[in-house]
């Protein structure tokens, strides 16, 4: 009996943790589904986003600083609040660099698109500049998503 019970435990302590971690994620999850309904609602779609960081890239680092990406969701028209808008920048920023690049935003809210849109060579963490370059310039891009 003591046995069939610790068997029972197992499944119910993966489930709970799967539950856990989801719950803990919760409101970026929602955000990023929000998001991405508001983003598709207003007419964009996935392959618009490289030319769309081109033109909010001010300083043409290739990534869109806070303020960029602020000024680029509301003249788009995504309605979230500056709150909002902060928070989803500091979630897509996942190396803390203080800039998102289109693959990464892409990647994010659209990681079904990500390859169609990048190429088979899918940018991960760790992956160079050099190497994202090489892989764009074959899809006749480049790495910030201006030509």
């Amino acid at each position: 009996i003591v046995v069939s019970a610790l068997y029972m435990a197992i499944p119910v302590g993966i489930v709970g943790k799967a539950f856990s971690d989801v719950w803990h994620d919760r409101k970026k999850l929602l955000m990023i589904y929000r998001t991405r309904n508001r983003f598709l609602e207003r007419g964009y779609k996935p392959q618009d986003i490289p030319a769309m960081f081109c033109r909010f890239d001010e300083d043409s680092s290739g990534q869109l600083d806070l303020p960029e990406f602020i000024a680029m969701m509301h003249l788009m028209q995504v309605t979230l609040g500056t709150d909002r808008l902060v928070e989803l920048f500091l979630s897509l920023d996942s190396d803390g660099s203080g800039g998102i690049d289109d693959a990464e935003f892409v990647r994010t809210l659209f990681p079904s698109a990500h390859e169609r849109i990048y190429g088979s060579r899918r940018v991960t963490e760790g992956t160079t500049g050099d190497e994202v370059a090489l892989g764009l310039a074959s899809l006749g891009g480049s790495p910030s998503g201006c030509r």
